[in-house]
């Protein structure tokens, strides 16, 4: 899927800053640990966007610099689901906060980048957009 959006002629990037920015006018403010979206497209006639994450030292901004072991960190699916608002609007900057409420199934390949500063490529697709949306 990752491949066949990124070969769209049809897609549209997304300044990463000007799209945090609008998220802070919202009411969706993310501290640096939580901007991890580098790079931004949206492919409206799919619905869906892909992009790159950067893969934060979030064990610097712990106690002790302590973090239990994990598969993929929190921040770093976060940012993940800060991809989807791309999709919602195709591209377009949103007008209203959307957050996740409900994860009935998600899959994390265990060989994920988790060395701080990696670079990680996701893509969202929404499936549908009637009040609640669901993401692949």
């Amino acid at each position: 899927m990752y491949t066949a959006l990124k070969s769209e002629s049809n897609s549209m990037a997304v300044d990463t800053d000007a799209f945090y920015k609008n998220l802070d006018s919202i009411g969706m403010q993310y501290d640096p640990s939580f901007r991890n979206v580098t790079s931004l497209t949206a492919v409206p006639s799919k619905g869906a966007s892909y992009g790159c994450i950067f893969v934060p030292d979030t064990a610097a901004t712990m106690p002790k610099e302590h973090e239990s072991p994990h598969v993929m960190h929190p921040a770093t699916i976060d940012s993940i689901f800060h991809m989807v608002l791309a999709s919602l609007n195709a591209g377009r900057p949103v007008k209203q906060a959307a957050v996740p409420y409900s994860i009935e199934e998600i899959y994390v390949a265990y060989d994920q980048p988790k060395t701080p500063g990696s670079l990680c490529a996701a893509y969202r697709r929404l499936l549908s957009q009637d009040g609640h949306e669901i993401m692949t």
